[in-house]
């Protein structure tokens, strides 16, 4: 299973996906009030030293949840 983490804050979300050769992609998306949608802010690709595994364990002790868990709490802001 490969990671995929996010953290969904009031103005800001980040998304982390892991992918192959221990490689990581980011995404940042601010929130914008009057378009009621979060638009793209900044990206960026870099190897996780550590491998994936304990990228994904350091990021989950920061808050962050896979995508299906934050779904199943009902606490990440849907797109319109």
């Amino acid at each position: 299973m490969r990671m995929n983490l996010v953290k969904d804050g009031l103005y800001e979300r980040e998304y982390y996906f892991g992918r192959k050769g221990n490689k990581v992609s980011y995404y940042k998306y601010k929130w914008d009030n009057e378009a009621k949608k979060y638009f793209p802010y900044y990206n960026e690709t870099f190897k996780a030293l550590e491998g994936l595994e304990l990228f994904e364990k350091s990021m989950r002790e920061k808050g962050f949840l896979s995508i299906a868990e934050m779904e199943a709490k009902g606490t990440i802001r849907k797109f319109n």
